[in-house]
């Protein structure tokens, strides 16, 4: 099967153009985007403990006959700075891994030989945000990223069960975290709040690991880039002739 990614240099054994978009190294965006997915993934692991804290706490309020104000006042500011530091971690991650993704994008478009993919380097990040849409066409652009990252076939390139995985978990996590804002908007009693929590949970697993999956990926992605920008490099360097001596 032909990859329809692959670039004029690796069907023809000839550099790409010169004249296409500069390539990006992305060595420092690819750190970042790491290492906040795994920092924003850390606060998830924390946030299972502080629901299993605050699920032991609803038990002993009810054995004590009290109502959900004296848990609201146990848990006091700190659950609600917790809170704000797990959302800071969140956008922090968001942030870095659409500027990643954009990245990576224009960088595929540049290997690719000029190609253009279904999307754009704009819209492989935009297509987060538009309903209906950001539950295949984000997944779409970054599988045609991967292809145009991985010269030959497509059937001995694909990323296997990797990014299906990461979109999978993805969309899971955020059903499941929907859920979990509407059920805490709406949570009046110690039983509600209790729900809460179990939605909460299941929310953490699932988002921390989609956030190994994505780690992962990053990593294996701007490995093949940057091994792919040596070869296209070695490539131009051998098929350009010697000046005069």
């Amino acid at each position: 099967m032909d990859n329809p990614y692959a670039s004029p240099a690796t069907m023809a054994n000839s550099a790409y153009d010169p004249a296409l978009p500069a390539y990006k190294p992305a060595d420092t965006l690819t750190r970042w985007a790491r290492l906040l997915v795994g920092a924003s993934a850390a606060m998830f692991v924390a946030s299972l403990f502080e629901s299993l804290y605050k699920m032991g706490l609803i038990d002993q309020l009810r054995a004590n006959g009290l109502d959900v104000d004296d848990f609201y006042l146990a848990i006091g500011t700190a659950s609600t700075a917790f809170l704000l530091l797990l959302v800071l971690a969140l956008l922090s991650a968001y942030v870095v891994s659409g500027c990643w993704i954009y990245r990576m994008a224009h960088n595929a478009r540049v290997l690719a030989g000029g190609r253009q993919l279904r999307s754009t380097p704009l819209g492989a990040v935009g297509w987060y945000f538009v309903p209906l849409f950001n539950l295949w066409k984000p997944y779409q652009a970054l599988k045609d990223v991967w292809l145009a990252s991985h010269p030959g076939p497509a059937d001995r390139n694909t990323p296997g069960a990797l990014l299906p995985t990461w979109w999978t978990l993805w969309l899971i996590s955020s059903i499941i975290g929907n859920a979990s804002g509407r059920a805490a908007w709406k949570a009046e009693t110690l039983a509600q709040e209790y729900a809460v929590l179990v939605i909460g949970i299941a929310e953490a697993v699932v988002t921390v690991a989609a956030s190994i999956a994505f780690i992962r990926l990053i990593g294996r992605l701007q490995a093949a880039q940057v091994e792919l920008k040596a070869a296209r490099d070695a490539d131009q360097t051998s098929s350009t002739p010697p000046g005069p001596t």
